[in-house]
């Protein structure tokens, strides 16, 4: 390992050093390589993988992106879950992530991320999902400001949930940015809980620097209602921060309450870290998980290589999943960059993360940031004004770490870290504050728990997002029917507890498909589809009766008549909810269906003009519009979606359409090209006339533009 430098300044006043970056570069020094600009490149990589099923380890190869700048280098691998296989420091030479070997399961739908490394994504299924398994789409390319990305994206046929990742790193900066589109493809609502997790080895010393006060054992809200105190913001060698001294209470535990925009890892012995950023009011669910030291000796096979995991999400416990509506698009931003040669850190943002640590007569200051800061002034202050001031050429391979001989008795102190021109990057206060020490259990029941029909809801949305046979259920809708059914055997007009029957009797038909473990033959599938979607119409008729102004029961049963192929009755229902945004989008996909390309165009545009981050709603509206002789308006908004989602092929099948009605061959050659290149990409190709169908816009399967739409 290549060790990290930092500067030890002299305690005056006032110092000024000489820039240092391209000196390091110059001799070599903290490794850093002669890029001076971000990167990207594509090729392959080769695996040892080992199989469950018995056979024989094989050397297999797998498609590898890597994006590159001065100070990182991130490789990804698409045909493996879209998984970052590796983020490099380069001037530390060490990885940020831990990297395991591929143990490839018997089936999918039984197997664990946790055996591959890096940073995964588990959508739609929050713990361990399948989708580390499918080969993503993916597209690299380097934008006009240097900037070099990476999309990865997936979508889960059976849930129709979709997924798509941006990862990308700027020239001249330490940092790995994170963007997150998760959209909801269906017109009902459904469960939602992403979750990002990321793999570390265990050292003695690693410290977990988690900022809040108080953590909850994993079950929370299931069974168990205690709240554990975790050393925040205060901590020393016995806190249970420290992995050698976690006790069997926090061996998985979710933050609650976090205080920071930020958490991440500290192995103090190497002086090196992981931070990572986020916005906690929008991404509030922080797991650990780890093996307390004395069972991990018992349980480690010989070599075998231990994991920790650090997880985060929207959600706030993997129990918690929440809502999402109808056609729900929603993004979510994170970023990683390591830290090095500062003792730990105290406080992260984007510019990087400090250290502040009180002796009994000196405090020791450190900073390393996330970019050049030629000129970076550093100030120790007090309640009686500054105590130290010092100016650095600070870089990400160079921190500061200096002493100030001042005894800080326990007054509150401010760190900060400006650049040349005086503005604040970076501030601190550290006020001695003393956290919890006991744990605090509640009585009671948890909220799921109160009422049979918070229970029934759980069940509805939690339940079928796992992907089974784990717990005794695949990932249907199964337990949400037992639910709602038992309600209503004391309460048969209960119009909340007809609903949820619906849609989990609408789930279950859409999710239990031939060939998912505990879905039953082929016939038996079939079978319980039929008898599952007359059930649902028989519900919702009693729902509409008892209830006959609630618009949910008019627009599920619309969404089942499309389901079952009966347009002009889908259209039919949807006409008695004008009001609702979901109603005219299945008008829309109704009409269009039925060849009335001039009527949808109203419920298009409206429904477009509710779901603006809608994908299947935009491609609804663009190809309504390219039906109606309207190729410009299709372009505008495909436009836009190809911008957030370029792996998108029923985006680029209707942009090509509408290149072609606008006489851009060129553009619309284009555009069959890159459904080719995804098609190679993908295990299946997309089926597009079946895509195409689903939005009610068979008519485009082979359409061409009639002449008059070359120049509109």
């Amino acid at each position: 390992m290549t060790s990290a430098k930092h500067f030890t300044l002299p305690a005056i006043v006032t110092i000024l050093l000489l820039a240092l970056c391209g000196a390091c570069a110059a001799d070599g020094g903290g490794g850093v390589a002669s890029v001076r600009a971000a990167t990207v490149s594509e090729g392959a990589v080769t695996r040892t993988v080992t199989y469950e099923d018995g056979r024989a380890p094989a050397e297999v190869s797998f498609r590898q992106i890597v994006l590159e700048n001065e100070y990182l280098r991130v490789s990804i691998l698409p045909e493996l879950g879209g998984r970052v296989s590796e983020v490099l420091d380069k001037t530390t030479g060490e990885s940020m992530f831990l990297k395991r070997p591929i143990l490839w399961p018997t089936t999918k739908y039984t197997a664990y991320g946790s055996q591959l490394g890096g940073i995964e994504v588990n959508f739609p299924c929050f713990h361990h999902g399948n989708s580390f398994l499918d080969r993503w789409n993916w597209l690299a390319r380097q934008e006009p400001d240097g900037t070099a990305v990476a999309f990865v994206g997936w979508t889960e046929a059976d849930s129709r949930q979709r997924v798509v990742h941006r990862l990308s790193l700027r020239p001249g900066e330490a940092v790995m940015h994170s963007h997150y589109r998760f959209t909801n493809l269906n017109g009902r609502s459904w469960g939602f809980a992403p979750w990002t997790n990321t793999f570390f080895g265990y050292d003695e010393d690693l410290q977990y620097i988690i900022p809040t006060r108080w953590v909850v054992p994993h079950g929370f809200n299931d069974n168990n209602l205690t709240l554990l105190p975790w050393p925040w913001p205060e901590a020393d060698d016995k806190s249970v921060c420290f992995w050698r001294n976690v006790t069997d209470q926090y061996n998985s535990v979710f933050a609650f309450a976090l205080e920071e925009d930020f958490h991440g890892v500290y192995r103090h012995q190497a002086d090196r870290g992981m931070v990572r950023l986020f916005d906690r009011r929008r991404m509030p669910g922080v797991k650990l998980y780890n093996i307390p030291p004395q069972k991990l000796k018992e349980a480690k096979q010989p070599g075998e290589v231990p994991y920790l995991e650090i997880w985060s999400s929207p959600a706030l416990l993997h129990e918690d999943a929440s809502w999402w509506e109808a056609w729900a698009a929603r993004e979510y931003d994170e970023a990683y960059y390591p830290v090095h040669g500062i003792g730990g850190y105290r406080y992260a943002n984007a510019h990087g993360a400090v250290n502040l640590v009180r002796g009994e007569n000196d405090v020791e200051v450190a900073a390393c940031v996330t970019r050049p800061l030629p000129g970076a002034v550093v100030t120790l202050a007090g309640m009686d004004g500054t105590w130290w001031r010092g100016v650095a050429d600070l870089s990400p391979e160079r921190p500061l770490r200096h002493r100030v001989n001042r005894a800080p008795g326990r007054e509150p102190l401010t760190l900060r870290v400006l650049d040349r021109a005086g503005e604040e990057l970076i501030s601190y206060e550290q006020r001695p504050d003393p956290g919890p020490v006991a744990a605090v259990t509640f009585s009671g029941k948890a909220l799921w728990q109160a009422t049979p029909m918070n229970a029934a809801r759980k069940a509805e949305q939690y339940h079928a997002l796992w992907r089974g046979p784990t717990g005794g259920y695949g990932g249907f809708g199964e337990k949400g029917i037992a639910a709602y059914r038992e309600i209503l055997r004391g309460d048969p007009n209960n119009v909340e507890a007809l609903l949820g029957l619906a849609r989990s009797l609408m789930l279950d038909a859409q999710m239990r498909l031939p060939g998912r473990p505990g879905a039953g033959s082929p016939e038996q599938v079939q079978k319980l589809k039929e008898e599952h979607l007359a059930e649902a119409e028989r519900t919702l008729a009693r729902a509409r009766e008892l209830a006959p102004a609630d618009v949910r029961a008019v627009v599920l049963a619309g969404l089942l008549a499309l389901d079952r192929g009966d347009a002009a009755g889908a259209a039919a229902m949807f006409r008695q909810a004008p009001e609702s945004p979901e109603a005219q989008a299945g008008m829309a996909i109704a009409l269009a269906s039925l060849g009335k390309a001039g009527e949808a165009a109203g419920p298009a545009e409206a429904a477009a003009a509710a779901f603006p981050d809608s994908s299947p709603v935009q491609q609804l509206a663009a190809g309504v519009a390219l039906l109606g002789g309207r190729p410009l308006d299709a372009l505008d908004r495909l436009t836009r979606l190809y911008d957030n989602d370029p792996l998108d092929a029923v985006t680029l099948r209707l942009e090509g359409l509408a290149f072609g009605a606008l006489g851009r061959q060129d553009d619309a050659l284009r555009a069959d090209r890159e459904i080719e290149r995804l098609s190679a990409q993908a295990e299946s190709p997309p089926d597009l006339a079946a895509e195409l169908r689903r939005l009610g816009l068979a008519a485009l399967v082979g359409w061409q533009p009639r002449e008059s739409e070359h120049n509109p």
